[in-house]
């Protein structure tokens, strides 16, 4: 169970472009400033442990997703990336409204282009 943590986590810092450890430590100092040291890493890892829960709290925000999905065994709820949450927080709803309208519009045109693609690859 405690690989599948791990093996999570690695792939999320692919998707994101996390090219190394050193990187993903780099984010959480920067976030939280809180220095993980690569030893430590390293034996959570190797010992085959879980990071303490406010560690793995850390980790799953600079991987924009939750410890939740990191720890259970299904498919990880997609999370927008939180400065994008952190930027519609301040709107007011004339503004969201208007965000919603071009979201919408770019996500129709999305799933047209994916439809033409699917019926050429047909």
């Amino acid at each position: 169970m405690i690989n599948l943590f791990w093996g999570k986590v690695e792939k999320r810092m692919e998707e994101l472009g996390y090219d190394s450890w050193a990187s993903l430590r780099a984010a959480i100092a920067l976030k939280f400033g809180e220095n993980l040291a690569s030893s430590t890493v390293s034996n959570w890892i190797s010992e085959d442990r879980f990071p303490p829960a406010d560690r793995a709290v850390m980790i799953a925000k600079v991987l924009e997703t939750t410890v939740e999905s990191l720890v259970i065994w299904k498919k990880a709820q997609w999370l927008p990336p939180a400065d994008i949450v952190e930027d519609l927080k301040v709107l007011n709803d004339v503004k969201l409204n208007a965000i919603r309208e071009i979201l919408k519009s770019m996500a129709e045109q999305a799933r047209r282009e994916k439809e033409n693609t699917d019926q050429v690859h047909s």
